[in-house]
């Protein structure tokens, strides 16, 4: 780390200097037969204290950094330099280079992907930036005072470094809801954290809904009305009679946040998105969408008017937050999304980081084998598949249990076939658990055997995961994202086969259970951690506001 031997003087630094050695500047680069003055990976952390510097220059070197390293390596120029320092970067124009070259091939892809002869990897082009993204990170970074001049084929910006504010932002998040499942759950839980570093003003239709998160949110609104129109033709119809007392609710709403200077709006229902994107026009309050799952289903519904709608609000939206490369893939091919606007965020869940005791674990035949399911009780959700599993299952393990935590639309349905089957002794339907981590702390392993094509994520599987509870899930939609190869067990979908086969390897196999539990409690802490996901959406959010 490079002292303040300098402290005093005006200090410049030449970051990934190469051969333009510049007196009066500290030279750095990483390639030592280049003489710098030092030698430094600039991936990294730099040498240097912070406000150290008064100036630091980076000429062509950003676009040799992958986005993420790019990031990086200009929070830690903000960090080394002193306060009002002066960043000036040159980095290349894309834009500028196809134009210029667009006769000359063998030179285009030449300024493109860069030149490795000299540098070997590190002298390839890995990203590229526009005025306005580079502008955009710049700020959110720090710098302010942004100025950007085409200089032949690159970009000159320099800019100032300003004082990172810790500004808390007012955030109006605002959830039709017409029963409680897993949005509704796992948007609590984003509230709940999210409030510990913002101001959230919250609107539900859904009293009971409004009851669970309103400790933790500023000021809240019940919604009187209800728009669907994903839904049948008579929800449509509905949707139509109550578009205009709906659309005066929501401009009232709308008028009560721009009073209460809210930055941003969270929505994840499709229809309050729709017609909520639209008003924020008027009322100049950036918009950011959460999307779980594919769409195409949705799009194809009350003669194709979601599809159209959305394509036209998507445009309006700063953001979308999807939860899998799943829901990515989907929202541009069907949405028209641009690319620019989706950002990649898992669900996440609370980690407990102690020993989770469980009952229950021994395999001998005077306990229970206990497999548990907590989801909706809907055929989509493929509990049916699990009941004819366990028929198989039974067979080679006597002492096997099912519990069914949930309810549902398709309840009475699935009670049925156990009576079919005959497995009232072996399978409880338990219904609707305020809070399943008494069965959770039960189970030797869980299943998540889903056939929905709209499944956005599946977070039970990352909240048994979190718990070091084995896990066994349809190798559908975003699953296979979710669970790594040694994390969980993917199944074929619709399969009490490959579902029973699954479950009778794991019983047999006491370490394999372990070793799956294991790896899926280090993945869940990982990736799924809910403290991390919350810095990521707060991040997205301030974004937006920019």
């Amino acid at each position: 780390m490079i002292k303040d031997g300098l402290k005093q003087q005006y200090v410049r630094l030449n970051l990934g200097s190469g051969n333009d050695h510049r007196e009066g500047w500290i030279n750095v680069d990483s390639i030592g037969d280049l003489s710098p003055d030092l030698i430094a990976d600039l991936s990294k952390k730099f040498p240097f204290l912070d406000n150290y510097a008064d100036e630091i220059l980076a000429s062509d070197i950003l676009e040799h950094f992958i986005k993420e390293k790019g990031e990086m390596f200009l929070r830690e120029c903000h960090r080394v330099l002193k306060p009002n320092g002066v960043l000036t970067i040159r980095t290349h124009n894309l834009f500028q280079i196809f134009e210029q070259f667009k006769n000359d091939p063998q030179v285009l892809i030449h300024f493109i992907y860069g030149n490795t002869s000299d540098t070997s990897d590190f002298g390839a082009h890995k990203y590229a930036y526009t005025k306005k993204s580079i502008t955009k990170l710049l700020k959110i970074l720090g710098f302010e005072d942004i100025n950007i001049q085409n200089e032949t084929t690159n970009f000159l910006i320099t800019a100032k470094k300003g004082l990172i504010r810790e500004k808390k932002l007012n955030i109006g998040i605002i959830q039709q809801s017409p029963d409680i499942g897993g949005a509704e759950t796992y948007m609590a839980l984003l509230i709940k954290h999210i409030g510990n570093k913002a101001h959230i003003f919250f609107a539900t239709d859904n009293n009971r809904f409004n009851n669970m998160v309103k400790k933790n949110v500023l000021k809240d609104y019940i919604i009187p009305f209800r728009l669907d129109i994903i839904g049948n033709k008579k929800g449509l119809i509905k949707s139509l009679i109550l578009f205009l007392p709906t659309t005066a609710y929501y401009i009232y709403l709308l008028h009560a946040f721009k009073k209460e200077k809210i930055d941003v709006i969270l929505m994840s229902g499709f229809s309050e998105k729709m017609l909520v994107t639209f008003l924020s026009l008027f009322f100049n309050i950036p918009v950011v969408w959460i999307e779980y799952g594919p769409l195409e289903t949705i799009f194809s519904k009350n003669f194709m008017i979601p599809k159209i709608v959305y394509r036209l609000m998507n445009k309006i939206t700063k953001s979308i937050i999807v939860p899998a490369n799943n829901t990515k893939l989907d929202l541009i091919k069907n949405g028209k999304v641009s690319l620019d606007k989706i950002r990649i965020i898992p669900c996440g869940v609370e980690i407990i980081n102690t020993n989770i005791k469980k009952e229950n674990l021994a395999i001998d035949r005077k306990k229970n084998f206990i497999i548990g399911n907590v989801s909706r009780l809907a055929l989509e959700k493929g509990q049916q598949y699990l009941i004819m599993a366990m028929k198989a299952v039974k067979k080679e393990i006597p002492n096997a249990k099912l519990f069914l935590i949930g309810d549902g639309p398709d309840k009475k349905r699935l009670e049925a076939m156990v009576k079919k089957e005959k497995l009232e002794e072996s399978v409880i339907l338990a219904g609707f658990v305020k809070s399943p981590d008494v069965f959770y702390s039960k189970m030797d392993v869980f299943i998540f055997p889903t056939v929905w094509e709209l499944e956005g994520f599946g977070l039970v599987m990352a909240e048994a995961m979190a718990k070091k509870i084995p896990v066994i899930a349809s190798n559908i939609g975003p699953i296979p994202e979710i669970l790594s190869h040694d994390s969980g067990i993917l199944v074929d979908p619709a399969s009490p086969k490959s579902i029973s086969n699954s479950i009778i390897k794991l019983y047999k196999n006491k370490n394999l259970r372990k070793n799956i539990a294991t790896s899926g409690y280090e993945r869940a802490k990982k990736k799924y951690n809910i403290t991390t996901i919350t810095t990521k959406y707060l991040s997205v959010l301030n974004e937006s506001t920019l």
